[in-house]
């Protein structure tokens, strides 16, 4: 899937990216490993949550494609923007909304 937006933590350990599938990653810079992924599949509506402290998927990203992605000045928190019209605030950890 196409990337729209990337961008470091604060303290340069982790990066995000944003996805036009409606998703968003968090990876560790240092180990290049995923952290976790959000978002509903756009194709097949399939709910991601993988490398996810709650195993359950309670939330979907966005509806359409997530065209910004950034961290807070502290770093807790990941804000994504969508296509869809929505800002979304989400914690840097747990993915949770």
């Amino acid at each position: 899937s196409g990337v729209f937006s990337v961008a470091f933590s604060p303290d340069g350990e982790r990066v995000v990216a944003s996805s036009w599938d409606c998703s968003f990653t968090v990876w560790d810079v240092e180990q290049g490993a995923e952290l976790f992924t959000q978002g509903q599949h756009y194709n097949t509506g399939l709910c991601i949550c993988e490398k996810y402290e709650n195993p359950e998927c309670p939330i979907s990203a966005h509806g359409q494609a997530i065209t910004s992605i950034c961290f807070s000045p502290d770093g807790k928190r990941v804000v994504s923007a969508s296509n869809d019209g929505t800002v979304k605030i989400w914690d840097a950890k747990t993915c949770a909304k």
